[in-house]
């Protein structure tokens, strides 16, 4: 995702952003970009913002002991039963992990005064998912809450915290409800 003012050529990527090419026709040969290609007026204030999904299953951490892992994910990435050693069935967890960050920030402390202070996540529950189940983590101190009536959990992530290239990962995990 891209962030900008919308309107002004300032935020057109400049040579600072993409110094350089490498063209088709020069397979491995870099060439450096003209002034035809990159606006003479351009001054990379925008905000490149990356963020990914990964949806993962987990056994819950009181059967770990006793499970074998069957199966994790099917060809619709959609989480299956764990069979224990004794046959019979214990809790999984689905896990949601979100990661966000921004490897480039042409607007630095500026971006708050754009789009406020935080991004917000939001993760909507299916009908089936327990909401008593729900827990986030983070390798980060955020804020969360869930919504029960709208059945979704969001997240607050300071854009200080997400605007660096590491970023910031949140994972929300709760029961299997099938």
């Amino acid at each position: 995702m891209y962030l900008d003012d919308g309107i002004s050529r300032d935020s057109a990527p400049s040579h600072d952003y993409v110094p350089e090419i490498s063209t088709a026709s020069g397979f491995g040969k870099t060439h450096d970009l003209t002034d035809d290609i990159v606006d003479p007026k351009a001054k990379s204030q925008f905000c490149h913002v990356k963020i990914s999904q990964v949806r993962f299953p987990s056994p819950s951490p009181n059967s770990l002991s006793s499970l074998r892992l069957q199966e994790m994910l099917n060809a619709q990435q959609k989480t299956t039963r764990v069979a224990t050693e004794d046959g019979g069935d214990s809790t999984l967890r689905v896990n949601r992990k979100v990661t966000i960050r921004a490897p480039w920030n042409g607007y630095r402390d500026d971006l708050g005064e754009l789009i406020g202070e935080n991004y917000t996540i939001v993760f909507w529950h299916e009908i089936n998912v327990p909401l008593r189940s729900v827990s986030v983590t983070s390798d980060k101190k955020l804020e969360s809450w869930t919504e029960e009536k709208a059945r979704a959990t969001a997240v607050r992530v300071p854009l200080e915290l997400a605007n660096t290239t590491a970023g910031v990962t949140v994972i929300l995990g709760h029961e299997d409800g099938v």
